[in-house]
């Protein structure tokens, strides 16, 4: 086994490719509150939380965005969260790393229990160690927070996990609480987007990440 003890997955554009569902959920808020769904923010939207996506995006005020989120929320659990794809090889890398005696948690942005019905879904849940995300009151919305929350209730520092993540805001996240961070290459982000940040290792695969962690 490798340095780690604990790697810490995000989920979308990491673990599953959930831009349909999300966008879908962004479509129905539109319908309902007659707001134009803008496309040019596709990839943008996944990785923050809701209400930071349609403050920064859409310029809601809060009352707005919290109602958006509402609206969103009630697709999402209704179809949303059925509309993804696990990437290929993760299901056998979790299973793996947690057969060579490693812990493994999730970190997202995504309300939970949306997370937790996702990952039971797909027939991987009871690999988790911890799963982390934010509150139906919209807290625990950060990465930081979410990493933070992991090592609590795992008792491990960072210095005993890895961040497996898509987006800057998770290389941000693993920055500040001084963990290593591996770009998840196959999911959402783009190179610019993590210029200044520490990124260990870039995995083009599934597989790749499995190698990087153990050895």
């Amino acid at each position: 086994m490798g340095r780690y003890k604990c790697v810490i997955f995000d989920l979308d554009g990491t673990i599953a490719d959930t831009k349909k569902g999300i966008i879908n959920g962004y479509k129905y808020a539109a319908a309902e509150m007659g707001f134009k769904y803008l496309k040019a923010y596709d990839n943008d939207i996944i990785g923050p939380s809701l209400y930071d996506s349609f403050t920064r995006f859409y310029k809601f005020s809060h009352d707005r965005a919290k109602a958006a989120v509402e609206l969103y929320r009630k697709y999402y659990i209704d179809k949303g969260y059925l509309e993804y794809n696990l990437y290929d090889g993760v299901r056998e890398l979790i299973i793996n790393l947690k057969n060579s005696g490693l812990s493994v948690a999730l970190a997202t942005t995504k309300y939970k229990n949306f997370a937790e019905l996702m990952l039971k879904n797909s027939k991987i849940y009871e690999y988790f160690t911890c799963v982390a995300g934010s509150n139906a009151d919209g807290s625990l919305s950060g990465k930081k927070e979410l990493l933070q929350y992991v090592m609590n209730k795992t008792g491990y520092a960072s210095a005993d996990c890895v961040m497996v993540g898509d987006r800057f805001y998770d290389a941000a996240g693993a920055n500040e609480v001084g963990m290593d961070f591996i770009r998840a290459g196959f999911g959402y982000g783009n190179d610019e987007e993590f210029a200044g940040y520490k990124v260990y290792f870039t995995a083009k695969s599934a597989n790749d990440i499995f190698k990087i962690v153990i050895n």
